[in-house]
């Protein structure tokens, strides 16, 4: 049955069916676009049209249809000049009965002629549940702070701007996000300026894919993902580590997209192979199946972004489903990386996070994670998780795999230890009751806590206590910090570790 919603507000449930004004959703939905009532088994006009409307409205419909919007885009020009806050009041209680019959039955009329002569997208499922998670944060207020910001223009600006984030799924050629006209502009935020961005809850979390474009390349290429960082892999494979890591990134990303000539990359990587894979000579067709229109300059990066935007967007699917009745939430997603807004009673599902975003279609893609207070001060944590016991720092319990502390390789033992060491050094409880103490039990007579401490008490943590941690166990236990252990501002490290 057509059906539209009247507002796109949770509290305002009115919906327009079959010449009336209804409070409750029938069966089998047929609407111009998704909503959180119809579900994800209704059939959504603009995932046919790719949202563009006004090509297929019928000739029988033309004029009314353009009168009618016209009036509308009225309604809501005086709401603004009047300064009435539309996220306070229901649309329908504003607008006349009698308007929103007229112009919701010509609309459906529409989206029928959409349905009955348009082909179905392959990739349609994928596209409604692209569109519960876009609606989702749609409907999210950003928890914006201007307090930091100095310049009257600049605050000016992000107070009059709308604080939610509207996307756009059919904003780009390759898939990718964009953002509606009249949405929160979090794609072309100046850096300087994220910090007015706080969470709802108490941590924003970005997660973000290592070398996203070549691990994406890679993948079509039909090889193993590097476990380490790829731009490090590159340089030390195809540059035998004479560049620097920055110098490897700039070099390879020249031969990928340029004219450059690497023998060595090319037997790695197959660039030509897989484009002739991928591309007829006229339209690329990607790993999802999209297919894009491109010429020999434009081929392989349409490729490349393509796959690996329709990519990242899957995974955030599946993140979001995994946060579902969770009070955690995916706050925004920015190219190609999300920004989690974690609840300090989802902290023990971090991981699980961590390993549902790192799942793709083309393999295990390592991820950097990053954490912060706000979303203009993230700052990247390593999450180092090793099996072991709940019993303490010295515990010899065997673990699930039958090592032990004692029966542990060399080499092993040595990696758990120093990072065991360069945790316990960025946590002030563990600074204090593990770390400066000396063998006979006294307390180390450098300044305990670490705030304080100086260059030189750091190099002599290194020189002297790396052999007081030799027997330290790691456990699978995640420990956040609390607001008194919060790092201050200026910092570099934080006290985010594996207890």
């Amino acid at each position: 049955m057509l059906v539209e919603p009247l507002d796109n507000k949770g509290d305002c449930v009115g919906f327009y069916s079959n010449g009336q004004i209804v409070k409750e959703v029938p069966e089998e939905i047929q609407s111009w676009s998704y909503h959180p009532s119809f579900g994800l088994g209704g059939e959504y006009a603009y995932l046919y049209c790719q949202d563009e409307i006004n090509k297929f409205i019928p000739d029988d419909y033309k004029s009314d249809w353009k009168m009618l919007n016209n009036k509308m885009k009225a309604f809501f020009k005086s709401f603004n000049s009047a300064k009435i806050n539309l996220d306070d009041n229901c649309i329908f209680d504003m607008i006349p009965d009698h308007f929103l019959i007229n112009y919701y039955e010509v609309k459906s009329q529409i989206v029928k002629n959409i349905l009955d002569t348009t082909t179905k997208p392959k990739d349609y499922n994928y596209l409604v549940a692209l569109s519960e998670v876009l609606w989702d944060i749609k409907g999210r207020k950003l928890n914006i702070d201007l307090s930091s910001l100095t310049d009257k223009k600049v605050i000016q600006k992000y107070t009059d701007v709308n604080h939610y984030i509207n996307y756009n799924i059919f904003g780009t050629k390759t898939g990718r996000l964009s953002t509606h006209k009249h949405s929160f502009p979090i794609m072309q935020m100046d850096k300087n300026h994220r910090s007015i961005i706080q969470p709802t809850n108490d941590w924003f979390i970005e997660l973000d894919y290592n070398g996203a474009e070549l691990r994406t390349f890679l993948a079509l290429a039909d090889k193993e993902q590097p476990k380490e960082d790829i731009h490090d892999w590159n340089n030390n494979l195809i540059y035998g580590g004479t560049k620097t890591r920055d110098e490897a990134k700039v070099a390879f990303l020249a031969w990928l997209y340029g004219e450059t000539k690497n023998e060595k990359a090319e037997v790695i990587y197959n660039k030509k192979e897989v484009l002739d894979k991928y591309w007829n000579g006229e339209v690329v067709t990607t790993f999802y199946g999209m297919e894009i229109p491109a010429d020999n300059h434009h081929a392989l990066s349409y490729l490349i972004q393509s796959t690996f935007g329709q990519l990242a967007l899957r995974q955030m699917i599946k993140v979001f489903n995994f946060l579902k009745d969770r009070k955690s939430f995916i706050a925004f997603t920015i190219h190609d990386n999300i920004v989690i807004d974690l609840a300090e009673e989802d902290k023990k599902d971090l991981k699980k996070i961590i390993n549902v975003f790192s799942n793709t279609d083309l393999g295990m893609f390592k991820v950097n994670v990053k954490a912060g207070n706000n979303y203009g001060e993230m700052r990247k944590i390593w999450l180092f998780i090793v099996l072991g016991d709940n019993n303490g720092p010295n515990s010899n319990a065997t673990r699930p795999n039958g090592t032990t502390n004692e029966n542990l390789p060399l080499a092993d033992k040595i990696i758990r230890q120093t990072l065991s060491l360069w945790w316990n050094l960025r946590n002030p409880r563990w600074s204090h009751r593990h770390f400066c103490r000396g063998l006979d039990g006294k307390k180390w007579k450098s300044a305990c806590y670490w705030p304080n401490w100086t260059p030189r008490h750091w190099r002599r943590c290194w020189r002297y206590c790396w052999w007081i941690h030799w027997n330290t166990n790691f456990n699978d236990r995640y420990s956040w910090p609390t607001k008194r252990h919060r790092p201050f501002k200026h910092s570099w490290w934080n006290s985010w570790r594996v207890q």
